[in-house]
């Protein structure tokens, strides 16, 4: 799971649904830092920058987003790049102030205007999920290249990952590796990744493995992944005892994983639809959990026939569900699984988040997924106990009563 990084919008959070499970302690009033306080009173704008994100976070300081928008403001008055980010923030979450993502590009743009290469970033972000307008791939990538010309690894990333895949903008394999190189700069871990996965789509898995081996040394999971199933990546499939389906990885952006998850599929199966495409067939706005009957209804508007699974929530269930898993897998069909984790930034709640299977290695006790919320190429193992513990849900559809173990599949012919 993704570490919460405040300061970047869209890695928020990897979780699309957020279901409440007990009410958290008021937390005790705390008082900031007195020297960063005075600093702040006495109209330092960085200061009240730092004072506005501990308010926002609740760092040493009860969580208060009025506060946080109040020292931000200030800051932002005084022409603080960051601190215009950290308000385009806000607005754009509703946190302290009613959400607009209207208001909140305008701040985004401003924080780049000021310097801050985030806010161009984050304007990219928005352009491209159409989040505050119209979708705009051009303009999506007009701010993208602002934002890493001016030192983003996120941006020059985000381009990367859209030049190879295809998403957005042409293909075009030159352009994904130049922009991944100028990522390495700032972003090397997940630049490291991606750069490895390139290398391993091209038959160069020397090179992929070097990429992949400095990234582990930096403790990336991802990267120990990859390692682990480069060879089995390559082996044809033994029915009962190995399955892999290579199907194409799409990030998720902002909260957008079951939509993507579902594309992801979409895409395996040859239809040319993206993400947002299908998430505007769904009745939930953007930014929002899909449920998973219109994830499976707008796989009909594009002449795919897909079908909801559900297992009981205990042993049996668990037995029988990983049971289709294989069969499914067996068959060259990927599966759409939901799990529930604890949430990375609403302690004592737990969050949804969806991915696909996509393979099992029998004699290593391994599935294999792609998961949406990572950077390409978001595969993952986890083992029988993990997925185990991992897959279960009680919000994938608005009709669903009870928590079990669902599973959207490819219907048969």
């Amino acid at each position: 799971m993704n570490v919460l990084r405040t300061e970047i919008l869209f890695l928020v959070s990897m979780f699309c649904v957020v279901i409440v499970q007990a009410g958290v302690p008021a937390a005790d009033k705390k008082q900031p830092p007195a020297e960063l306080l005075e600093r702040a009173q006495s109209g330092k704008a960085e200061a009240q920058r730092l004072l506005g994100l501990l308010y926002r976070d609740g760092k040493s300081v009860e969580q208060d987003y009025k506060e946080a928008l109040r020292w931000s403001r200030s800051a932002a008055d005084q022409g603080n790049g960051l601190a215009l980010d950290d308000l385009g923030y806000l607005y754009f979450l509703g946190w302290g102030v009613p959400q607009d993502y209207d208001i909140a590009k305008g701040y985004f743009k401003s924080a780049g205007r000021a310097g801050n290469p985030r806010g161009y970033f984050n304007l990219g972000e928005c352009y491209f999920s159409g989040l505050g307008g119209e979708q705009n791939y051009e303009r999506a990538v007009e701010y993208w290249k602002k934002a890493a010309e001016a030192g983003s690894g996120e941006a020059a990333l985000a381009l990367a990952m859209l030049y190879a895949s295809g998403d957005g903008a042409p293909r075009d394999a030159n352009e994904a590796l130049r922009w991944c190189e100028m990522a390495l700069k700032t972003t090397p871990t997940e630049a490291l990744i991606f750069l490895g996965e390139l290398q391993f789509q091209m038959g160069e898995d020397e090179k992929a493995v070097a990429s992949w081996e400095k990234a582990a040394q930096k403790n990336s999971q991802q990267a120990k992944d990859l390692l682990r199933l480069k060879e089995w990546r390559r082996r044809k499939p033994e029915a009962g005892q190995f399955a892999y389906v290579a199907i194409p990885h799409i990030h998720q952006g902002y909260n957008n994983c079951g939509a993507t998850s579902a594309t992801m599929v979409l895409q395996f199966q040859g239809t040319k639809a993206g993400p947002y495409d299908v998430k505007r067939l769904c009745s939930s706005p953007i930014g929002t959990g899909s449920d998973w009957s219109e994830l499976i209804a707008a796989a009909g508007k594009f002449q795919q026939r897909w079908e909801l699974v559900t297992f009981s929530d205990d042993d049996p269930g668990f037995r029988q569900g990983t049971e289709l898993l294989r069969r499914q897998l067996d068959s060259g069909r990927p599966v759409v699984i939901d799990f529930t984790v604890p949430s990375s930034s609403r302690p004592g709640e737990f969050a949804g988040h969806t991915v696909v299977a996509v393979g099992y290695v029998a004699a290593n006790d391994w599935f294999i997924l792609r998961d949406p919320a990572p950077k390409s190429p978001g595969l993952r193992i986890l083992s029988t106990a993990e997925l185990k513990k991992l897959w279960r849900s009680g919000g994938y559809t608005a009709t669903a009563r009870q928590v079990a173990r669902p599973a959207i599949v490819i219907a048969k012919d």
